[in-house]
Formats: C-alpha cells, structure tokens, sequence
C-alpha cells in the first residue's frame, strides 16, 4: 500500500522484538515448492531489515501434486522491453502445462485443465494481452481483476436502456437501445427501424421504468430476467453466456449503489456515471468469471488475495538486473 502512503520502514523501526512473532510454516503450498523457493530466495533481503525467512510445509502438504519436472520453474523469457510482450511466453507455458503436465489429487492422476492454472499479473493492460494470446493458442482464458464489468459492453447496453427511460419518446435513444442485446434488432444505421417496432419497444421500456420507479434496481433486473423475449435475445450466440453473467453484474452493482431502493432513471444513471471510475480490482466491479467455465482465470496480484489453484504463472515479476553487465534478463 505505498501507493497508498504507507511506509514499510517506518513500521520496522517501530517494532517491538519482545513481541515480534513469525510465521514459519505454510498451510497451503506442497512442499517442493517452498524448497525450492526456499533455495532461491535464501539470504535476499526485502529492504533494510526484512530479510527472506524460509517457511515449512505444513505435514499434510509434504508430497506435489504436480508432475512431471520442477514444482518451481524460473522461466528466462529472453530481451524483453515491454511488459505486453510477455503474453507470448506466457502462453507458451500455459500450453505446456496442458499438453504435459500432470496433478495427483486424493490420489488420483488426471491430465491439468485450463480452470487449474492462473496467471498472475501486476497490470491489466498485461493481462488482457495474454488473454489474447492464449485465446490465438485456442485456449479459453477469462480474466477477473483486471477489469471493471462497467468499462464492458453490457454496461453500455444497460446505460442506453436507462437512457431511453429517462427519455422514453426520444427516438435516437430507442433506436440506439433497440440494437441491443436486449432487443436485438440488426440495424446497419439507426434508421433502420420500423415505426411499430420503435413504438413496442418504447412502450415496453417504459414499463420496465415503472418498475424501476416502484421496486428499484432488483426489481427491475426481476422483470427483464422473466421477459423471454429479451432473454431470448441476451443468451444468443457465443457470447450468451458472457451478455448474462455481465448483466447481471451490473444490475448488481446499481443495485448495490443505490441501496435498493425504488429510483427514478435519472438518479440510477447518476450511479451509473459514478461507478464508471471505480477501481477495476475492487469486488464490487471487477468482472466476474462464468459460472463452471473451464478456462485459464488471469488476475491481478491484488485480486487473488486469499486464493489458490493448482498451477500459478507469475507473469510480470520481473525487472532488469541492476548488478549484471550485458543485456537485462528477464524471468517469467
């Protein structure tokens, strides 16, 4: 939290020795893993007075559930002068774990699967790039924290619908909801739309805003979520799955702001305005995964706080050697 203000030094030279504890033994990781970090990182030093302390395996993590090879891969990913240049090699490996490695979980040995491994990133311009190239490496990757679901496409959608209740007889906003996916209509210009069809979907928008108006944000994500007709038009195609799970979230995250309460159109897009600059990592935006999808979960470092997977790429902690003549070497 140095962004933040906070100065880890400070905190070091106020300490107590008589009441220092430390934790020395790790609950969650096998130990051929911390060996091995053990052996890497003996002896370095975090800053003045915070030295690398090796931690032990707890005794039920005493064996790997991976193979084959190393529990712990330093990967030289050669001269490499952007961090968006990782997404390569950083797909490389997530290829290779799949094509070669191995987990023994309660004592059986399956082949890994995308949903096991998670790469960790510092950025989220990092982490949208290797989703690209994984997705070019045909494999399925889904990022959470690294985006806010408002800066999405779905949260257009739901902002041209509050648009058009807050101006129901407007008819450049009905025709800019009507190619929705909530409506679905193909328009190659926004003049592509029909009297009758411009008049029923005003009139079911401005049912929909009643609803908003009398029962709030849950209320109104109640309605559309039992309309067939919009649903219909929301789960089709690839990208069906996706259009729900967003929609939903960000119907969450109204309802959420405006405490669910009853709202007028206009006040629910003055929330929406204001979620739009949100921090993209914080749970209440940050973009959710499918349900049971089975894809390589990217993440940033602060959005994984507190959880584990199998298989974990550290993708950017790198940086050049400051003590070593000739080109940097980078590691993935």
């Amino acid at each position: 939290y140095g962004f933040r203000g906070a100065d880890v030094h400070a905190f070091v030279l106020r300490i107590d020795p008589a009441k220092k504890r430390t934790l020395t033994t790790n609950h969650r990781s096998d130990k051929p893993v911390l060996d091995q970090l053990n052996a890497a990182l003996e002896g370095m030093f975090f800053g003045d007075q915070i030295p690398y302390i090796n931690v032990n395996a707890s005794d039920k993590n005493n064996v790997t559930r991976f193979s084959p090879g190393n529990a712990v891969d330093f990967v030289d990913v050669g001269k490499i002068t952007s961090q968006n240049r990782l997404d390569k090699p950083t797909a490389q490996v997530v290829h290779e774990l799949l094509t070669v490695g191995k987990l023994t979980i309660d004592g059986t040995q399956r082949k890994i699967e995308p949903k096991d491994i998670c790469v960790l990133v510092k950025a989220k311009a990092t982490g949208r790039a290797i989703e690209r190239k994984l997705k070019q490496f045909k494999i399925p990757a889904v990022s959470n924290g690294t985006e806010s679901v408002m800066d999405g496409a779905m949260a257009g959608h739901v902002r041209s619908l509050l648009e058009l209740m807050e101006r129901i007889t407007d008819v450049g906003r009905t025709r800019r909801a009507a190619g929705s996916p909530f409506f679905g209509l193909s328009l190659r210009s926004e003049q592509d739309i029909s009297d009758p069809e411009l008049q029923r979907i005003q009139n079911r928008v401005g049912e929909l805003r009643s609803v908003l108006q009398f029962g709030g944000i849950a209320s109104l994500a109640g309605a559309m979520s039992a309309d067939d007709q919009i649903m219909t038009q929301l789960t089709r195609g690839s990208a069906g799955e996706r259009n729900v799970t967003d929609f939903a979230h960000v119907l969450d995250v109204l309802h959420a702001a405006t405490e669910g309460k009853p709202c007028s159109p206009s006040h629910a897009l003055e929330v929406f305005i204001s979620l739009i600059d949100a921090d993209e990592t914080s749970d209440l935006v940050s973009r959710r995964v499918e349900s049971d999808v089975d894809a390589v979960q990217i993440m940033t470092i602060h959005s994984a706080k507190g959880l584990q997977f199998p298989c974990v790429v550290v993708a950017d902690l790198w940086k050049p050697s400051t003590t070593l003549r000739g080109a940097p070497v980078f590691y993935n």
